[in-house]
């Protein structure tokens, strides 16, 4: 590739699509490849540490992994695997993060009450731990998820009463 070519604007943004997409597919490649390693049935690897939070932890990683490979099945399913073992072992700081994430996973498939039903969850933990960044983080989410409840509903009442929601946050 020359350097006039890159240049050209149209066929620059050409070439950075196909590495995007190449980089993609070697990152995908690499999941499906390490993955069952860590998701094998019998856990060999974190049984004999018996290590539920870096289990969690893991699990975590990868479902951010397959939210950007777009296998949004994959990574929620993950998430509830994550935190089901951080409630497991108290671990209230990993625990928020992933409400915060099962948040973020439902307002992207507009499942709007569910992604505030579950901002809400997080929020109360980082409130709890007292953790400023994630408290703003959660409140941004929030106000985000009913700004889109009121652009994505057809009712003007409620599309008042969600931007009223979002202002309120």
């Amino acid at each position: 590739i020359n350097d006039q070519a890159i240049e050209t604007p149209s066929i620059a943004i050409v070439l950075a699509k196909k590495e995007i997409m190449h980089m993609a597919n070697i990152t995908k490649k690499m999941v499906e490849q390490i993955a069952p390693l860590f998701l094998n049935k019998d856990k060999k690897i974190f049984s004999e540490l018996d290590e539920k939070r870096s289990e969690a932890i893991t699990y975590i990683n990868l479902s951010i992994s397959y939210r950007h490979l777009d296998e949004y099945t994959t990574m929620i399913e993950l998430c509830f695997k994550a935190l089901n073992m951080f409630r497991e072992v108290n671990d209230e700081f990993n625990e928020g993060y992933v409400l915060n994430i099962i948040g973020n996973y439902y307002l992207e498939v507009r499942q709007y009450p569910l992604s505030i039903e579950y901002y809400n969850m997080a929020l109360v933990i980082q409130r709890k731990q007292k953790n400023i960044r994630r408290i703003i983080l959660v409140i941004y989410n929030i106000g985000l998820a009913y700004y889109n409840f009121g652009i994505h509903s057809t009712n003007p009442e409620e599309k008042k009463f969600f931007y009223e929601k979002c202002l309120k946050y």
